[in-house]
């Protein structure tokens, strides 16, 4: 997850950690609706770690509509084969065990994979000479040669960031489209670029036109913010409300510390936004144990890890929202007092490899 203070003009470097899901406690309506949330609270948490592949990276298929066979972190350099789940003890799931430990194979295996389905994803363009930048497009269809998964149906709108080559993508966002599409792996995926925060709240507003569900991997604390900018994005989430569009949104890396918007920072209790908003479903975090073998779930634990050498909490975020009261959804849980809580669900993040 990407997390920025209200004053940021540009990307911070960020860590990403892997392994993050959420499950939803609302009615499911629909089976492809629910592969469909599953999908995106993968996404918006940064949940899925599934091997790491490092060698030639197979050449991309279609342009816009994105195309091909996927890799785990594959960057371009021919390579020996760097594959998390040979190890002794795995420190990673592939995509089917990680379907399985949640319950998604059975609806896999009867045909219900997100066809029909679209997923929206608000991330940033890359900046020039930024570090660590891969083609998505051949990254995600090394992936899909990896793990057997079919050709991702994948669009980039540029719209919101003119001029900013589509297929130049961080980490992040390679991450975030290879997670998706492991879950959900025939549901078309639309990244809508943006150059800046300020684009945000835009991309929210033009994610009804493209499809209904929107994955967003960055947040703000809400100590960093100021009444009218929280309001400003609070209507951008109705606009999405009112066109039935679902939104998740990761809860941070930071535990209940937030995100430091001082230098130096002042540890402070803080939530997330736009997490922390009602109308969004926040995706926290969690520490998988399942089975290498079959993928059958075993348990998890909230996710925390302090020996990632990370400066700060390393841990899911939560907490109690300063912004929000509590939506009558919540009540009745137990502990919950009088403001929104965060998280509403939460998936597997953990893992000792970062990078998809």
């Amino acid at each position: 997850m990407r997390l920025f203070t209200a004053r940021a003009k540009e990307r911070p470097r960020t860590r990403r950690p892997a392994g993050h899901e959420e499950r939803t406690t609302t009615p499911v309506l629909r089976r492809t609706a629910f592969l469909r949330v599953v999908a995106v609270g993968v996404a918006a948490a940064g949940t899925l770690t599934v091997a790491a592949v490092t060698g030639q990276v197979a050449s991309a298929g279609t342009a816009a509509s994105g195309a091909g066979n996927a890799t785990a972190t594959a960057r371009g350099a021919a390579g020996p084969v760097d594959d998390c789940l040979t190890l002794a003890s795995p420190t990673c799931y592939s995509p089917r065990q990680f379907r399985t430990a949640y319950g998604i194979q059975p609806l896999t295996d009867r045909g219900i994979t997100g066809r029909g389905e679209t997923v929206v994803m608000p991330e940033f363009a890359a900046t020039p000479g930024e570090s660590g930048v891969t083609d998505v497009r051949q990254d995600i269809a090394r992936y899909d040669s990896v793990f057997g998964l079919p050709a991702a149906n994948l669009k980039v709108i540029t719209t919101l960031a003119p001029g900013a080559s589509p297929f130049r993508a961080s980490g992040e966002y390679v991450g975030d489209v290879e997670e998706v599409h492991a879950i959900a792996p025939q549901a078309a995926i639309r990244v809508i670029l943006i150059p800046t925060l300020q684009n945000f709240t835009a991309a929210l507003r033009l994610a009804p036109s493209l499809g209904r569900v929107v994955s967003i991997t960055l947040g703000y604390s809400e100590s960093c913010l100021t009444s009218a900018q929280v309001a400003t994005v609070h209507s951008a989430l109705q606009f999405d409300r009112e066109r039935h569009v679902t939104v998740a949104v990761a809860a941070g890396d930071f535990g209940a510390e937030g995100y430091p918007c001082t230098a130096p920072p002042t540890p402070a209790r803080a939530v997330v936004f736009p997490a922390s908003d009602p109308l969004a479903l926040a995706v926290g975090g969690t520490s998988l144990d399942a089975s290498h073998r079959t993928g059958s779930y075993i348990g998890e634990t909230v996710w925390n890890r302090p020996d990632l050498g990370i400066p700060g909490v390393v841990a899911s975020g939560g907490g109690f929202s300063r912004d929000f009261a509590r939506p009558a959804y919540q009540a009745g849980v137990p502990g919950i007092g009088a403001r929104r809580g965060v998280d509403r669900k939460s998936t597997r993040l953990n893992s000792s490899h970062l990078g998809i």
